[in-house]
């Protein structure tokens, strides 16, 4: 608005092409359609002694909502000390917001989070605070006009790691080709075991005991045996025997 009326006022938006606003005029109040993102207004305005003024007004549309793709970890999932991770498209990224807890929510804002198509952003957090109770977590991410909150997944935290007693067999042993594995465990496990260093065998699954044969060649043995609950808290037990 003026002070007092020019002769004609004329906008450009997004050009350099100029319309006439309005005519003998100090103010006008009109509606465009701009585009998504930034805009570029431009407004001439003409005096009736030929005197002419440019004003140049940027401001940014944003219609779109930031949209969630994928969050992690899963619904119903075990875990211990974990990485939490948004996959996400908003390209005006504000800011993105971690929420969890059990009751009281904490807040962790994620840092360094980039804007764009299908990004990812995480953060690692210390839940032992929270060890052997069920948590609640979501993420909220803004742009400069929107939030968006995803969906509320329900987790068990387990930050302790399964105790593992190898029984069998002994250190420093000798044994003929078939040899006894007995192992206890403090709570159900996925139970593998390593032989010289090669690849992981299954021993049991969901199980806190295991008595069995295995067939060994000759020679000198090193045998870890490891056990992963369902968080991944793992515990491992080396032993050396000789097979003869």
């Amino acid at each position: 608005e003026m002070s007092r009326n020019a002769k004609y006022i004329y906008k450009a938006l997004n050009s350099n092409f100029f319309t006439k606003v309005c005519s003998d005029c100090s103010s006008a109040e009109k509606y465009y359609t701009a585009k998504e993102g930034v805009n570029n207004l431009t407004l001439r305005i003409v005096g009736y002694n030929g005197e002419e003024l440019f004003y140049n007004i940027f401001f940014t549309v944003d219609t779109t909502k930031p949209k969630i793709a994928k969050i992690e970890p899963k619904d119903k999932s075990w875990v211990g000390g974990t990485l939490f991770k948004v996959k996400y498209t908003e390209n005006d990224l504000q800011s993105i917001t971690l929420f969890y807890g059990n009751g009281v929510m904490n807040e962790a804002l994620l840092s360094n989070c980039p804007s764009g198509k299908s990004v990812e952003c995480s953060i690692d957090l210390d839940l032992s605070a929270y060890n052997g109770q069920n948590i609640t977590y979501y993420f909220v991410i803004r742009d400069g006009f929107n939030g968006v909150a995803s969906k509320t997944y329900k987790l068990t935290v387990d930050t302790a790691a399964p105790v593992l007693n190898l029984l069998l067999p002994a250190n420093s042993a000798t044994y003929g080709t078939s040899v006894r594995i007995t192992a206890n465990v403090n709570e159900k496990v996925t139970l593998q075991y390593s032989d010289n260093g090669g690849s992981w065998k299954s021993l049991c699954k969901n199980c806190n005991f295991y008595n069995n044969t295995k067939t060994f060649s000759k020679g000198a043995h090193s045998l870890v045996a490891r056990a992963t609950d369902k968080a991944g808290n793992v515990d491992e037990e080396l032993v050396s025997f000789t097979v003869v």
